[in-house]
C-alpha cells in the first residue's frame, strides 16, 4: 500500500512522514510527502490520500480528481498531525482503507 501525504509545501508533511515511517515496522507500506500543487502528478502510484490539517478546506477538490480513481482522500487529525504521532496517523489510515473497501 502506498499512501500520500498532502500540505501546502510539502515541507511540514515530510517530518510527519518519517514518523509514520517509524511506526510501519515490517508492514508493507511506503509512504510519501507531496505539496499540493504536486499531487496530481503523484495520485496514479497511490491507494491512499491524507490531507495535512492546514488544506483540509482542498478535500471535496481533491475528492472529484480521484473519484474515478477508486482512491479514498481523508484529512489527517490536528493533534495527531502537530505532535507527529505517527503511529495514530497509521493506524486511522489503515482503518480508512478498510472501510473505503467495507472491510
Amino acid at each position: 500500500m502506498k499512501i500520500l501525504i498532502l500540505c501546502a509545501t510539502g515541507t511540514s508533511s515530510n517530518i510527519v512522514v518519517e514518523s509514520v515511517k517509524k511506526a510501519v515496522g515490517d508492514l508493507n507500506i511506503k509512504i510519501a510527502a507531496k505539496g499540493i500543487e504536486e499531487f496530481e502528478d503523484n495520485v496514479e502510484s497511490c491507494d491512499l490520500i491524507l490531507l495535512g490539517p492546514q488544506i483540509k478546506y482542498k478535500l471535496e477538490t481533491i475528492q472529484k480528481v480521484v473519484e474515478d480513481k477508486n482512491i479514498p482522500v481523508g484529512i489527517i487529525d490536528s493533534m495527531d498531525y502537530g505532535l507527529c504521532r505517527g503511529e495514530e496517523i497509521l493506524n486511522k489510515a489503515i482503518q480508512l482503507i478498510s472501510l473505503f473497501k467495507g472491510e
